[in-house]
């Protein structure tokens, strides 16, 4: 098993989930509602009062409101209380969909069963919950190690004139940021895997066996995030570039650029599934046999001592010659 060949495994596992493609596609659509309407109420509502109202409505730009920070101020602690509802109402429910997704992976549905997905999602989630956070525990050190460079540069230069090694500090403290939460999160992804598919009841043995698992196979699980990491900003390029280039002051290149924002919400939930179908493959073909296959399968390689082969029909009864003996 290769890092490419999981990477397309992950996505094919995608093109056969299509029912649960489209239930977290609904489910992060309804979440971002939870910001969308505030957000517009609050700057509709200081827009109103503005003298400026009846030109700015005249051709009203969806970017204008970036251009007004202060203007939105006053009322970003209700906007900033919407967004902590939706990102732990997000994180909650991507703990949930996960279990139904990965118990639908792990067990090869030819069809899409509404019910045990359900079942999976409420057996697994309080064990994928205490992973979730432990995880955020795991973020948080590597946001901490992260910073180690900068900490370390602007305490030797804290009073120097020359810029250069902060500047060079910034960059590799980004540069660290990416991969060390790009290499918590694929730990996270087999703690999942391990959790669901193997039903490890232990929530921290799960994670701890999961570092063990990504370090030792270090090329092929950090490959595929590699690989996904890349389309990702390639995709993200593209919706941004596409998004700067619209000018959204009549319906329809407004209802244009929602849509564009639901496709690329679209392509954020496939690659989900993606994620976890490639994580499942790999976990699959790397993970080391239990041991009592292993004992059964050595020993029925293994020749008898006096150098025969083990008699595979030993069990069976012997054949009656008719004497009755």
């Amino acid at each position: 098993m290769t890092a490419f060949q999981a990477f397309g495994r992950g996505w094919a596992a995608t093109m056969r989930s299509k029912a649960a493609l489209s239930i977290l596609w609904l489910f992060y659509a309804l979440v971002a509602l939870i910001v969308a309407g505030p957000a517009a109420t609050l700057a509709l509502q200081p827009l109103a009062h503005s003298r400026m109202a009846g030109q700015l409505l005249e051709g009203f730009d969806l970017a204008w409101l970036s251009e007004n920070v202060e203007l939105l101020g006053s009322a970003g602690g209700a906007l900033a209380t919407a967004a902590i509802v939706a990102a732990l109402f997000t994180w909650l429910g991507t703990v949930l969909l996960a279990g139904g997704v990965l118990t639908m992976l792990s067990e090869r549905w030819g069809c899409f069963r509404f019910g045990p997905f359900l079942a999976g999602a409420g057996r697994n989630f309080w064990r994928l919950f205490r992973l979730g956070l432990l995880g955020l525990i795991g973020y948080g050190l590597a946001l901490l190690a992260a910073a180690g460079p900068s900490m370390i540069v602007n305490a030797i230069h804290k009073e120097g004139m020359v810029y250069w090694p902060m500047g060079v500090a910034g960059i590799a403290r980004s540069v660290l940021i990416v991969l060390l939460l790009g290499w918590m999160a694929t730990v996270l992804d087999y703690a999942k895997v391990r959790v669901v598919c193997d039903d490890t009841r232990s929530s921290v043995m799960g994670l701890l066996r999961s570092f063990a698992f990504v370090f030792k196979h270090f090329g092929k699980t950090m490959g595929v995030w590699l690989m996904n990491a890349a389309l990702f900003a390639i995709v993200g390029a593209l919706y941004l570039a596409a998004s700067n280039a619209m000018h959204p002051t009549q319906t329809g290149a407004i209802l244009i650029l929602v849509l564009t924002q639901q496709v690329f919400i679209l392509f954020r939930a496939a690659q989900r599934i993606a994620v976890w179908g490639s994580t499942l493959e790999i976990h699959q073909a790397l993970k080391p046999a239990p041991a009592a296959a292993v004992s059964v399968e050595l020993a029925a390689e293994l020749p008898a001592e006096d150098g025969s082969l083990p008699a595979e029909t030993s069990a069976e009864p012997a054949e009656s010659d008719g004497s009755g003996v």
